[in-house]
């Protein structure tokens, strides 16, 4: 900390902030059954912190392999289905599309104006909403 005056406030702050964040670590680890073994909070010369923990959760072991497994087979699921809608609202859209590009093309040759074709290329997205 040396004699800055200022740097001794920042740290000083930092301190007093550390036994409020470990309180709410604690209460955050807990409330998914798991429990806090240890944690700490690494101050460097510059004022800069980070904040490290470990906890033991009852389901660990074996058991936390197989339900890890699961969880991953589940999302592959929903990221397989959504991506299974999103191609099904591409090809409405495409098919939406196209229907319009007939009733014009149909709109300008009854009108007896030239037809005018495009290519449109349809790229598409699929985001996992992991909370459903």
């Amino acid at each position: 900390m040396g004699e800055d005056g200022e740097f001794g406030e920042k740290i000083h702050e930092i301190l007093g902030h550390v036994t409020e964040t470990d309180d709410r670590l604690e209460r955050a680890v807990n409330a998914f059954g798991s429990t806090l073994v240890a944690c700490g909070t690494i101050i460097d010369e510059n004022g800069n912190t980070a904040m490290w923990s470990v906890s033991r959760s009852e389901g660990s072991g074996p058991n936390l392999y197989e339900s890890s497994r699961k969880s991953m087979e589940d999302l592959a699921k929903r990221m397989e289905e959504r991506r299974n809608e999103q191609k099904e609202l591409d090809k409405k859209a495409e098919e939406k599309r196209l229907k319009q590009l007939r009733e014009s093309a149909d709109a300008a040759e009854v009108a007896g104006q030239p037809v005018v074709t495009e290519t449109v290329e349809v790229k598409s997205s699929v985001s996992v909403d992991l909370e459903a």
